[in-house]
């Protein structure tokens, strides 16, 4: 299986622009192809980004570690709950009832410098 991957992070833009550079950039080259987002994600609102840039999954990297090293298994555990708690409150605040209808039209334009 060939690995996509788009360009690397350009000082200057912000972390909702890179989102749409690395998903829209895989989507592009391959389409069809589930793009899995595995960089950057901190928050809720990161996975929403990531998704409504046109991921179909999204990684937890750090912050999975971070909750394994302060607390352990009840560590991850809150993590996961914290950070599933910031998505359904960034899903709502974008006026989105389910994950089907996040899509990039649930983004702010963002400006260019």
């Amino acid at each position: 299986m060939s690995e996509v991957r788009s360009e690397r992070p350009r000082p200057g833009i912000g972390r909702e622009r890179q989102f749409e550079i690395y998903v829209g950039g895989a989507r592009g080259q391959r389409p069809g192809v589930p793009v899995s987002f595995d960089s950057g994600v901190r928050s809720g609102a990161d996975v929403f980004r990531a998704l409504a840039a046109g991921a179909h999954a999204v990684g937890l990297g750090r912050p999975y570690v971070w909750g394994l090293a302060s607390g352990g298994e009840d560590g991850v555990r809150e993590v996961i709950r914290n950070l599933r708690a910031d998505f359904d409150l960034a899903v709502g605040l974008a006026g989105c009832a389910s994950l089907a209808e996040i899509g990039p039209e649930s983004l702010a334009p963002t400006r260019e410098r």
